[in-house]
C-alpha cells in the first residue's frame, strides 16, 4: 500500500547490508533505538528472528513494476540492496568488512578518522541530504537518457555532480583513514538498454553508504 511506502520513506534512517560481519546487528540496535531500519528479505532470512525486532522493518520493493523490472537485470543482493535505499530514499548502513562487497558500485569514498555518536548522528542526516538532493534530478535524468541513448553522458555527468557533494562531509573528512562514506550507484546496469518503466528509475538514484565502526 502507498501508505505504509510513504511511512517507510518518512521514517527509514537505512538499509541493512552485511555479508560476513553479523556485528553490524548489534550496532544497528545500539545506535539506531528509536529509528527504523530496513531489511531486504534475502537478509531477513540470514537474520532470524531479529527481521521482526525493532529497530528492524523487512521491505521490498515500493511497486511490482520495480521488482519485475530490476529481476530482469538478474541483480546481486548488493544490487537489490541499493535499488532498496534508492526507492525509499535513504542510505545503505553496513560494516567496513562488508563494504568491499558494495565497493564495486562505489564511485567515490570520503575518508574518515575516529567517528562518535554524535559524528554519526549528524552525518547520516547529511547522508540523506545527499540522496534526497540528487533524486529528482537523477531518476529523472536516467529515465531520459536510457530513452534517448544517452546513458554514459548521464553518468558522466553523476560523478560530477558528487565530486561538487562531498564538500558537505567536511566537518569529517580526511586524507587516510577508514571509509565512512561512500557514494553507490548503479545506473551502469542500464548500458544496452533502450526501453524501462519510467518508475523502474526511482530503483537508479544516487545512494550513500554510511559504514559503521
Amino acid at each position: 500500500m502507498f501508505t505504509q511506502t510513504a511511512w517507510l520513506i518518512k521514517n527509514l534512517r537505512g538499509v541493512l547490508y552485511f555479508k560476513e560481519d553479523k556485528s553490524v546487528i548489534d550496532l544497528a540496535i545500539r545506535k539506531f533505538r528509536y529509528r527504523n531500519v530496513g531489511v531486504p528479505r534475502w537478509l531477513a532470512e540470514e537474520m532470524g528472528d531479529k527481521a521482526d525486532k525493532k529497530p528492524f522493518v523487512r521491505i521490498d520493493y515500493p511497486f511490482e513494476e520495480i521488482r519485475q523490472f530490476l529481476e530482469s537485470l538478474n541483480p546481486t543482493k548488493e544490487i537489490e540492496t541499493i535499488a532498496l535505499a534508492s526507492c525509499y530514499l535513504c542510505p545503505v548502513i553496513t560494516s567496513l568488512q562488508d563494504y568491499k562487497y558494495l565497493k564495486p558500485h562505489a564511485i567515490d569514498e570520503i575518508y574518515a578518522e575516529e567517528i562518535n555518536d554524535k559524528d554519526l548522528k549528524l552525518h547520516l542526516r547529511i547522508a540523506d541530504y545527499s540522496v534526497t538532493d540528487f533524486y529528482v534530478w537523477a531518476t529523472t535524468s536516467l529515465y531520459e537518457s536510457v530513452k534517448c541513448g544517452k546513458l554514459e553522458e548521464h553518468i558522466r555527468e553523476r560523478a560530477e555532480r558528487i565530486k561538487k557533494d562531498e564538500k558537505r562531509y567536511w566537518r569529517v573528512a580526511r586524507e587516510s583513514g577508514g571509509v565512512f562514506v561512500a557514494y553507490l550507484d548503479i545506473s551502469s546496469l542500464l548500458t544496452g538498454i533502450s526501453e524501462m518503466p519510467e518508475i523502474a528509475s526511482c530503483a537508479f538514484g544516487i545512494v550513500a553508504a554510511i559504514i559503521l565502526r
